[in-house]
C-alpha cells in the first residue's frame, strides 16, 4: 500500500506522523503534495491513510484537516503540472486550508533586500528604513509562518483534531510549520538538547536541502523562533545567543550537521565519522 501511496505523493514523500498530542492524542503528520493533476487523480491507499488518521483519534474523529502551506493560486498552478492538492470530495470528512506562505524564490529575494538594508552605508532616517523593511516583506513572511503554526496548534490542542501538513515537496515550508508547532506545544523542544533534536528530526531526517538552499528558509525558521523567544523568554532554556550560534555554524561548515542535502548523502560521506555532527 505504501508503494502505491508513494507514487501518488511528490518525490515519494508519503505522510509521516511527527507528533501526537499527549492529552488529545491528535496527530500532526507531514508529507509532500499529491500528484492529482487537473484530472484530480485518486489514490485509494492515500485516502485510506488519511481517513485512518481521523478514525484513530480518540478525542475527535469528526474531521481531519489538510493544511497546505502554499497560497491557493500556487497550489492551483502545481495542479496544472500534474501535482496540486487534495480533492476533499475524495477524502472522508476532510477539510483543506491554505496558509498563503510564499516559496523559497520569494524568500530569497526578501532576504537579499533585508541584508542590503542592514548593510547600507549611507545615512538613512528611521521612517525610510522601516519603509524599506516593509517593502522587503521579510516580516510579512515571518507573520504568515507564525499564523500557520498557530492554526496547527489550535487544531490539535483546542479542536483535538488530527492534521496533515504539506507544501510542494514537503522539505521547506512544511518543516517550518511542523517545527514551530512542536516547539510551542512541547516544552522539551524549548531546551537546548530538545531544540537540537527538533532540528535533527524535522529538518535533517526529512531532507531539507541545506547545501542547495544555503540558508534562507532555515534562517526564516530561526527568526520565527526568535520572535517567540522575545515574547516568552522564561519558557526557553536557551537565549538568542544560542540561535545566533546555530546560524553561524549553518554557514561556516565547522560541523557536519548542515552539510549536504539529505541523510543518505551525509551517510555516504561519513559525516558522523569525519566531522563533529
Amino acid at each position: 500500500r505504501m508503494l502505491f501511496q508513494g507514487k501518488f505523493r511528490s518525490r515519494g514523500r508519503i505522510p509521516a506522523v511527527v507528533y501526537i498530542h499527549p492529552k488529545t492524542k491528535a496527530i500532526i503528520a507531514r508529507s509532500a503534495q499529491p500528484l492529482g493533476g487537473i484530472q484530480s487523480a485518486r489514490c485509494k491507499e492515500d485516502e485510506t491513510y488519511l481517513n485512518t488518521l481521523r478514525i484513530i483519534n480518540p478525542s475527535n474523529n469528526d474531521c481531519v484537516y489538510l493544511f497546505d502551506a502554499r497560497p491557493k493560486y500556487a497550489a492551483l498552478g502545481n495542479k496544472a503540472m500534474g501535482k496540486g492538492f487534495e480533492n476533499v470530495n475524495h477524502y472522508d470528512k476532510a477539510v483543506i486550508e491554505f496558509f498563503g506562505i510564499d516559496n523559497i524564490h520569494a524568500v530569497r529575494t526578501s532576504m537579499e533586500q533585508l541584508m542590503n538594508l542592514c548593510l547600507i552605508n549611507e545615512e538613512i532616517d528611521m521612517v525610510e528604513w522601516h519603509t524599506k523593511l516593509a517593502q522587503s516583506k521579510w516580516l510579512y513572511h515571518i507573520r504568515q509562518i507564525l499564523l500557520g503554526a498557530q492554526r496547527i496548534i489550535k487544531c490539535v490542542e483546542t479542536d483535538a483534531a488530527s492534521c496533515l501538513v504539506h507544501c510542494s515537496d514537503g522539505w521547506d515550508r512544511t518543516a517550518q510549520l511542523t517545527s514551530l508547532a512542536q516547539l510551542i506545544l512541547d516544552p522539551y523542544y524549548r531546551t537546548m538538547i530538545g531544540f537540537a533534536s527538533l532540528i535533527d528530526k524535522e529538518w535533517l531526517s526529512f531532507g531539507h536541502q541545506f547545501e542547495e538552499r544555503i540558508g534562507p528558509v532555515f534562517v526564516q525558521f530561526i527568526d520565527c523562533v526568535w520572535q517567540i523567544l522575545r515574547q516568552v523568554p522564561l519558557l526557553f532554556e536557551f537565549t538568542e545567543e544560542f540561535l545566533i550560534a546555530i546560524l553561524d555554524h549553518l554557514y561556516d561548515c565547522r560541523f557536519g550537521t548542515f552539510l549536504f542535502n539529505s541523510e543518505a548523502q551525509r551517510m555516504n560521506a561519513k559525516c558522523k565519522e569525519t566531522t563533529v555532527s
